[in-house]
């Protein structure tokens, strides 16, 4: 799926269930893409955009399940006065930023030349007005990609946002998706999903491992002092 779509120049979105690998999965992928590039076109430049509490967590599986990629956090104390486009480190395959430095950093994030840029944890853009979404969309990448096990929380405008980023304009201006896509009306649902089934692969437990145990839920009630 997400060869396929790298191949013919498209972006996805990739929503398979929680602890489905879709972590394992992408770096596959950059893999794919390091491997099949031109000998000219350089190393790999990819970003991987996620929440802080999970920065690490790409770094120790980069290097367990894709050791040829260089993988680093990007550190906003190395960006010198002006915070130019040389001022980080550049020598990384795969550099790794939390939201709230996309946000902050907007301006030096934009000015590089990304191979594949990867939202992970994409429902943090759920939001189009917000700022962050607003720089996502913004970043040049030849490659998008977002990971989300909740591709619509709320809303339906939900999903607008995140193929704004992914595949934008697929879903047409928002105010004409907002007057075409209502909650309320179950067609919708069934042209919503056949505009964007062949852009998202989402995959349950049962469909994908069905040898997985079902989930198991236990409730704490914890009494606040």
């Amino acid at each position: 799926f997400l060869a396929h779509h790298a191949a013919l120049g498209l972006g996805g979105i990739l929503a398979d269930d929680m602890g489905l690998g879709k972590t394992v999965q992408t770096l596959a992928w950059l893999l794919h893409l390091a491997e099949t590039r031109a000998p000219d076109a350089g190393p790999l430049r990819a970003l991987v955009v996620c929440p802080k509490s999970v920065t690490h967590g790409w770094l120790v599986e980069t290097e367990r399940f894709a050791p040829t990629l260089n993988a680093k956090l990007f550190d906003p104390l190395r960006l010198g006065p002006g915070s130019g486009a040389q001022s980080a480190p550049l020598n990384a395959h795969l550099l790794v930023a939390n939201y709230t430095q996309l946000r902050l950093h907007a301006s030096w994030f934009q000015a590089q030349p990304w191979d594949a840029v990867v939202l992970d944890e994409g429902q943090f853009i759920k939001n189009p007005g917000s700022q962050v979404a607003t720089v996502a969309r913004s970043l040049p990448g030849r490659h998008r990609l977002v990971l989300t096990g909740t591709p619509i929380e709320n809303r339906l405008t939900d999903l607008w946002s995140l193929f704004a980023f992914a595949q934008p304009g697929l879903l047409g201006p928002q105010a004409a998706f907002r007057r075409h896509y209502t909650a309320v009306n179950p067609e919708t649902h069934a042209r919503l999903h056949r505009r964007v089934r062949h852009f998202l692969l989402r995959r349950t437990k049962a469909q994908a491992a069905p040898e997985l145990p079902s989930r198991t839920e236990d409730d704490l009630v914890v009494e606040l002092e």
